[in-house]
């Protein structure tokens, strides 16, 4: 259950109901974030997906990235920082690039490859 909701003492009902509302306020967005999830790893897979127009894969770029910043996670209290596990959709986009732009074997950025029709416009839309 959730540790941040204070249990109402057994005999009172009202406190009983909104106990209930929360948890199932818990459970909507748990279901809404579930589905941008989803979202966002399909838009993902389309980015790295060859078969697809090069002008889908740049919307495909700047749709998870436009996710990301409205997703962005809760600083923790008193930190300067977040946990960068907490950035799915920042996490999914560079993994995306990484997989389309960077060498397996040495890590590094491959050359443009002017013989792949439009990717310099989906390299344009990660920059």
């Amino acid at each position: 259950a959730n540790s941040n909701v204070p249990t109402p003492p057994p005999d009172d009902e009202e406190n009983a109901e909104k106990e209930d509302d929360l948890y199932a306020n818990d459970e909507a967005d748990a279901a809404t974030l579930g589905a941008a999830l989803r979202a966002a790893c399909a838009i993902a897979a389309c980015i790295v997906d060859y078969s697809r127009p090069a002008a889908v894969r740049e919307g495909a770029v700047m749709a998870l990235a436009h996710w990301q910043n409205g997703h962005a996670p809760a600083k923790a209290a008193g930190s300067d920082t977040t946990e960068v596990e907490l950035w799915k959709g920042l996490s999914l986009l560079l993994s995306a690039l990484k997989t389309l732009f960077f060498s397996e074997e040495t890590g590094k950025l491959l050359p443009n490859d002017f013989d792949v029709s439009g990717e310099m416009v989906v390299k344009c839309a990660a920059v």
